[in-house]
């Protein structure tokens, strides 16, 4: 073990030893590049045996040790000259590892591996993996080093390290361009909101949301940032239309960004010799061309489409009315669902955050993962050196035997500079070697609650439940990932399968039998009553078919903008294409559908694998029908679901861990037969009007919230 990793694990700033001040992060960074480069020419002079995998992943494990945990500063710190910090270290890291994968001295030893690997010569175990001899066949590579062998050689290939050297040093300033666009797209996204002025009558009824004095009296003025919540209340046709206009005019000059952001992708992917850049990003997927994923989005769109229409009939009859009027414009579809659903179910989201207290549902998360995988999470004292916010909670991960697995940090609160909206954020990856775990999983999970200046609870809405156990099934999955290779650890594995961990999590936030066992009103302690949990579960189907089609579309622009897809032949402008696919899918077409792109950060972090969502949630399904919908806590299906899949990360092949978690192949047909009977829950869902609405669309259209494993 290296020096460098003889200094982890201290109780600096998340972790990172040596880290106390602004200034200490671009150090920490520089001695990790510099710990890189000794590690990188240990690796040039190598030998191809299978002792060069791991040296390959010390120089990524090193790397990753200053990169994660520097890139969640960027967006946690409450301090903002450690942000700036952190995006100057993120900024020289990201240029050395530019470097690094466009390296054709580093690419050839991987190469000749895989050379002789392919025509079955002996290959030396050498140093490193000598003592896992006994485990292997002689001369050979184990499925797991084949499929990391397989992937460091998809970097340097994406990379460029197999181009001649002009090819090479014009590929890495557009990839270096690719990223600066994208960090310029969600600075502004995060950046932009506007105020809209409101007469105090329309407010009547809507929820608390932070207001300014109007320019007239009688007047407020509302940011644009809680546009959803004015949408889901307001009973005003003209009203709601302003706040919705307002909301989608923010960031308008991301437009410019995402036109230049499609023209760097198509050049990246010319230059790499594939026909787009979807097919370039998903080639490690279980999806790994782009015409299997317009076929999936074809499919799906032609299986729901009597469904939408069935729907939208609903939203039609509820304005016919309460307004008199059956048109229903973009501004009315988030009303009239929440008014549909109250109407349905009779749900209060009042009345049910009163059983969701913030405590109680963090309690319920750890009884449902000693259940499920006899683990102990209990929290620990931490050092102010350590955190990124004085409220900042640290957790520790045990096994059975008391063995630690994993650290968790619990960022729950919205504060100033945090700008990653509710997210799971690695700080290391669990690594294991010779049995022993050497690099504990570390995670952190963010959100943006609202904190109580009294000793009161902070009450949950159940779409807030449902983000909590969301975002909690990424931090398992991180946390029982660990592997030997830091590179396929935990969520590093293919990106349409990195959801479903999460979305298997969220079965729980709605099961009935479990609702009852976590869910307890925060005054009398008793459990949520069953025939409120019984049709809190039943709605959370209602509508889904409308949201599934809203989610279409963002699933074509982000093909769209990856030079894939059906409208990239006919539309060469951006704007044209958008407003063709929000014709020919929307059964609520709306001409201002396209200046939502400004703010959908998914297009970034996602790039032409935003069907992944729509995809994980198809699987998790199946896993949840199959293994834990009669029983959720069984232990022999945890044990299961964590052998086959969570212990993976992404050490092979996306399409064999799904079918042994499964037991059987995947079949497509059940999957768009459940999308169109409503039977898999697609959405994020908000309470309105007594009800409930599910608005995946409008979470990604109004809010913009970003990020992988997120």
């Amino acid at each position: 073990m290296s020096s460098f990793f003889r200094r982890l694990g201290g109780r600096g700033l998340a972790g990172m030893p040596g880290v106390h001040c602004a200034a200490d992060l671009v150090r920490f960074a520089r001695d990790a590049v510099a710990e890189c480069r000794l590690l990188a020419d240990r690796a040039r002079a190598a030998a191809p045996t299978v002792s060069l995998l791991y040296d390959f992943d010390d120089v990524s494990r090193t790397f990753c040790a200053a990169a994660d945990p520097i890139d969640a500063m960027r967006q946690l710190h409450c301090d903002p000259s450690f942000v700036e910090a952190a995006h100057e270290a993120h900024a020289e890291l990201f240029a050395f590892v530019a470097d690094l994968n466009a390296d054709g001295a580093l690419y050839a030893p991987l190469e000749e591996l895989r050379r002789r690997a392919d025509a079955g010569e002996p290959i030396p175990l050498g140093e490193r993996s000598a003592t896992r001899a006994a485990q292997r066949q002689p001369g050979t590579l184990t499925s797991e080093e084949r499929h990391v062998l397989d992937e460091f050689l998809r970097d340097f290939l994406l990379g460029g390290a197999h181009l001649a050297r002009p090819q090479r040093d014009a590929l890495v300033a557009r990839l270096s361009e690719h990223e600066n666009l994208g960090i310029s797209f969600c600075a502004h996204a995060a950046e932009s909101s506007l105020l809209v002025e409101l007469s105090e009558s329309d407010l009547g009824g809507v929820p608390a949301v932070p207001t300014r004095a109007g320019s007239r009296p009688g007047t407020v003025r509302v940011s644009t940032d809680y546009a959803n919540t004015l949408l889901l209340w307001l009973q005003n046709s003209a009203t709601r239309e302003r706040v919705h206009r307002a909301a989608l005019s923010r960031s308008a000059e991301n437009i410019d960004v995402l036109h230049r952001l499609r023209a760097v992708r198509q050049e990246i992917a010319d230059t790499l010799g594939y026909a787009s850049y979807t097919d370039l990003t998903v080639a490690g997927n279980m999806l790994n061309k782009a015409q299997d994923i317009e076929q999936l989005l074809r499919s799906v769109q032609d299986h729901i489409r009597g469904r939408c229409m069935k729907e939208l009939a609903v939203l039609r009859r509820e304005k016919e009315e309460f307004e008199g009027s059956a048109t229903i414009h973009a501004w009315d579809s988030l009303f009239y669902m929440g008014r549909g659903k109250a109407g349905a179910f009779q749900l209060d989201g009042r009345v049910l955050a009163d059983f969701f207290p913030l405590e109680r549902c963090v309690k319920g998360l750890y009884f449902i993962c000693e259940r499920l995988y006899g683990l102990k999470i209990r929290r620990v004292r931490v050092s102010q050196s350590e955190i990124w916010a004085p409220d900042v909670q640290k957790y520790r991960v045990c096994d059975a035997s008391g063995a630690v697995v994993g650290n968790l940090y619990l960022d729950l609160f919205q504060r100033p500079y945090k700008r990653c909206g509710d997210a799971h954020l690695t700080l290391r990856c669990g690594v294991v070697r010779d049995g022993e775990l050497e690099d504990v999983p570390t995670v952190a999970l963010a959100f943006g609650f609202t904190p109580r200046a009294t000793d009161e609870p902070i009450l949950l809405s159940h779409s807030e439940v449902q983000t909590l156990f969301h975002e909690f099934g990424h931090a398992m999955h991180s946390i029982l990932g660990a592997s030997p290779f830091q590179f396929t650890a935990g969520t590093r594995c293919a990106q349409d399968i990195v959801e479903v961990p999460s979305t298997l999590m969220e079965y729980y936030a709605w099961d009935p039998k479990m609702l009852r066992k976590f869910a307890k009103h925060h005054r009398t302690n008793e459990p949520l009553p069953r025939s409120l949990s019984d049709r809190l579960s039943q709605s959370r189907f209602m509508f889904s078919g409308l949201e599934l089609e809203s989610q279409l579309f963002y699933n074509h622009a982000d093909q769209y903008l990856c030079g894939a897809g059906p409208y990239v032949k006919d539309y060469p402008e951006l704007f044209d294409a958008l407003g063709a696919m929000d014709r020919d899918i929307s059964s609520i077409p709306s001409p201002e559908r396209p200046f939502a792109m400004a703010r959908f950060t998914h297009a970034i972090g996602y790039a032409g694998q935003y069907y992944s969502y729509m995809w994980s949630k198809a699987i998790a399904s199946d896993l949840w029908n199959r293994h834990f919908a009669d029983d959720p806590l069984s232990r022999e299906a945890g044990e299961h679901y964590r052998a086959s899949m969570l212990s993976r990360g992404g050490s092979e092949p996306p399409r064999q861990m799904v079918e042994r978690v499964l037991g059987g192949p995947v079949d497509l047909s059940p999957m768009l037969d459940a999308f169109a009977n409503g039977s898999v829950c697609v959405c994020f869902y908000y309470f309105a009007q007594g009800g409930l609405y599910e608005g995946a669309s409008a979470c990604c259209v109004l809010e913009g919230k970003e990020g992988r494993g997120g």
